[in-house]
């Protein structure tokens, strides 16, 4: 899914992108990954920050 093309006004730009506990959702296909990868890319502004968290699989119940 194209983020841009879900926003009213896709010319908004953001400082922040947070991803906490799914982004290892986005890596089941190299499609998947580049297209989250560009929807981050695209939607922060120059010098915003992207911040990501994943589970430690060694640590999972």
């Amino acid at each position: 899914v194209r983020l841009r093309e879900k926003y009213r006004d896709p010319s908004v730009l953001l400082d922040l992108v947070s991803c906490q506990f799914s982004l290892h959702y986005s890596f089941e296909t190299l499609q998947q990954a580049e297209c989250m990868m560009q929807n981050a890319a695209e939607t922060l502004r120059a010098g915003g920050y992207f911040i990501a968290s994943i589970p430690d699989a060694y640590d999972l119940v």
